[in-house]
């Protein structure tokens, strides 16, 4: 099967994302591509400091909402990621692809931080959780209000 044809059986059974299905040519999509990965490698980094200078503690007393904040983030721009360069990728697929691998990330930085002396805190997964599936809910939702369906 060609490329435009299997566009348009997605397009004729998903009218809705008719327009995005044609996925981001140039160099945007690797701008999209640069851009998760260094939310990623701050994420990455941000789970490396081995402990919060007392002065910064008070900012860090709503961890789960920065650990939602993180997720959602990071949730949204691999789901952009999958768009522009899979877009054959239909969007149930997509997203529950980016939930998995959200969650599977959440849970090996929450190992992860452990080697620096810091809890595993399975509370901060779930927030991370629910930040992704938050993410890709309203990417759904927006898809849908843009398109009509």
């Amino acid at each position: 099967m060609t490329g435009s044809a299997l566009l348009g059986n997605v397009t004729r059974f998903y009218p809705m994302y008719a327009e995005g299905m044609a996925g981001v040519s140039g160099k945007r999509r690797y701008g999209i591509l640069a851009t998760a990965l260094v939310w990623t490698a701050l994420m990455v980094t941000g789970s490396s400091i081995r402990s919060i200078p007392p002065e910064v503690a008070p900012l860090f007393a709503f961890d789960k909402v920065l650990h939602f904040l993180a997720y959602a983030g990071f949730s949204w721009l691999w789901g952009a990621v999958l768009r522009a360069f899979r877009p054959e990728i239909l969007p149930p697929r997509r997203w529950y692809l980016i939930v998995l691998l959200g969650a599977l990330w959440g849970a090996l930085d929450e190992t992860y931080q452990g080697f620096f002396g810091r809890t595993r805190d399975p509370f901060d997964w779930c927030a991370d959780v629910i930040g992704v599936s938050f993410a890709q809910a309203v990417q759904e939702i927006r898809a849908r209000l843009k398109k009509g369906g």
